[in-house]
């Protein structure tokens, strides 16, 4: 047990923690109530109080200057658009790598250092730019973190005022590292209550709505509350008449067994690929588990991966609604948990490649058409035999890995007769073939490829097709997991990636890991993010 800490303070005292991690600022006051060598008790003595005031909105501050102002002084004529042109990159991935370059500069920032740093973003090999060298100097460093100093000092003046007999503030968090933040903390507080940047003990959350660090020695007890709050994603889940019986219209009406048909509230249901949806539905993290393991499909012009945890007072079960009634916003009671996570998407660096291929002899618009009748209408069946007599030769070849598709001839009826359409080509597995690199150059470069969803055997894949419908390109749809593990008490939710070919699960029949979910991890992509390294109080943002 600290002995010096428990010889500094009097029953009644007031300890106030400051709680400062990434995300938000956490401020709660602590009152003695046994102050002895052998017992040191504390308990919650007011409100507890946050804002988002965490280390990560220095970097939010740092990339907002690198949007608007950085660049200027060595090349004002370059907008920040033309230097992600420059560099290869998109915005979302040189912000990444900015933010990467920021991190560690800001982890080793000495103040009033004369020594500037330099956050180099590097540049896609062959583009017109190799880097862009961004020089952070002391004075710039001091300019990122004041707003969110002050943000923090407002708070705890606050709940000094309301707790006159405070004699330590206790920093916690990631917050206490920063050397410019504690020697501003030491210089504004410390001539009137102790400071204490790091004591030796272990941070403990135990409420998840701004209630801040508890102090937990050896033989030292605090009184505490359970956590008063339930996590989770949203996801769209395959309907299920028990799970799901609140989107069925007449639900409490008796239906006799000749009545199968089930009518659904359009607003919270959609088909896709001849299965019933349920949109946004609640998927528990924190309901007594180590973690969770959340599949997310992603189509291969997606940018970025993203995701959002959700935070609710109210206890709600895996499969609850998460939408108001009309479904077009999510319910009063369910609050956002922190900012959505995203990171860039490089499938080449994932291995996943695009195989092209060119269409011959086909009718371009009317395949077209047809295909995307048969995926929007399911599975149709072609005629045994075509106008000119032609016999059928079964299913074709779409160019897809494990995916094939039919096309009906459809026939309309006009003047009261029967008249069969053109019938539409079909395509032989030799009419489809690979472009080599040389067929490439002779096209100009891959072909531009407007992608749409086939339902295959194991997940899907996805093909597309140039507005011509020549030229066309098809890549599985691989799965990302994110495994979401929730720290005790709600202090921190970590995110982890990982990618997988479809059908493949976490786990394999007898609870194993599965050795072939591979951890996205050294290809530009972050393997743990820290979604917030602190709590996150939906009350801070009234």
């Amino acid at each position: 047990m600290p002995v010096a800490l428990v010889s500094d303070l009097k029953i009644g005292e007031i300890i106030l923690i400051a709680d400062i991690g990434g995300g938000t600022g956490d401020f709660v006051p602590y009152r003695v109530v046994k102050c002895t060598r052998s017992d040191f008790k504390l308990e919650q003595a007011g409100a507890a109080t946050g804002s988002l005031c965490g280390s990560q909105l220095v970097n939010v501050n740092f990339l907002t200057h690198l949007e608007n102002k950085a660049g200027k002084d060595d090349d004002p004529s370059l907008s920040f658009d033309q230097r992600c042109e420059n560099l290869g990159r998109s915005k979302l991935d040189v912000f990444e790598l900015a933010n990467n370059g920021f991190e560690a500069i800001k982890k080793e920032f000495v103040p009033r250092s004369i020594i500037p740093r330099y956050v180099n973003i590097p540049g896609v090999p062959g583009n017109a730019t190799s880097k862009w060298e961004v020089e952070i100097t002391s004075n710039l460093m001091t300019y990122f973190y004041q707003p969110v100093v002050d943000d923090i000092f407002s708070n705890i003046l606050s709940m000094l005022k309301e707790n006159k007999s405070t004699k330590q503030i206790v920093v916690v968090g990631g917050m206490r590292k920063s050397e410019l933040f504690m020697s501003q903390m030491t210089a504004k507080y410390g001539n009137k209550y102790k400071i204490k940047g790091d004591v030796g003990f272990q941070e403990r959350s135990t409420h998840v709505v701004a209630q801040g660090a508890h102090l937990h020695y050896d033989n030292i007890e605090t009184q505490t509350q359970e956590p008063d709050g339930y996590f989770g994603v949203a996801q769209d889940q395959e309907f299920d008449e028990d799970l799901h019986a609140d989107v069925i219209i007449g639900r409490n009406a008796r239906r006799t067994r000749s009545q199968k048909q089930i009518y659904f509230y359009p607003n919270h249901t959609f088909e896709s690929f001849g299965k019933r949806k349920v949109r946004r539905r609640w998927f528990p993290i924190n309901d007594k588990k180590e973690a969770v393991w959340k599949r997310l499909t992603v189509h291969p012009t997606d940018e970025y991966i993203s995701r959002q945890v959700w935070w609710t007072s109210q206890k709600m079960k895996d499969g609850d609604r998460m939408l108001t009634e009309d479904g077009k916003q999510v319910m009063e009671h369910i609050l956002e948990w922190g900012d959505v996570t995203q990171r860039c998407l490089d499938w080449k660096a994932l291995g996943f490649e695009y195989s092209y291929f060119e269409r011959s002899k086909l009718e371009s618009k009317q395949v077209r058409e047809a295909e995307k009748a048969s995926i929007e209408d399911g599975e149709f069946e072609r005629e045994e035999s075509d106008d000119e007599g032609n016999e059928d030769n079964g299913d074709f070849e779409m160019g897809l890995s494990n995916g094939h598709s039919t096309i009906q001839t459809a026939k309309d009826e006009e003047n009261g007769e029967d008249e069969a359409e053109p019938v539409v080509p079909t395509r032989s597995p030799d009419e489809i073939y690979a472009l080599t690199s040389a067929e490439e150059e002779d096209i100009g470069g891959p072909p531009e490829v407007d992608f749409m969803e086939i339902e295959a055997n194991e997940g899907r894949d996805v093909v597309g097709y140039t507005d011509d419908g020549r030229y066309g390109a098809s890549i599985a749809v691989y799965v990302i997991w994110t495994k979401l593990t929730i720290e005790p008490q709600g202090a921190n939710v970590n995110v982890k990636w990982f990618v997988a070919k479809p059908g493949e699960e976490p786990y394999d029949d007898e609870g194993n890991p599965n050795p072939r979910i591979m951890d996205i991890q050294g290809v530009g992509h972050e393997g743990v993010i820290e979604l917030l390294d602190t709590k996150f109080s939906p009350y801070a943002r009234d």
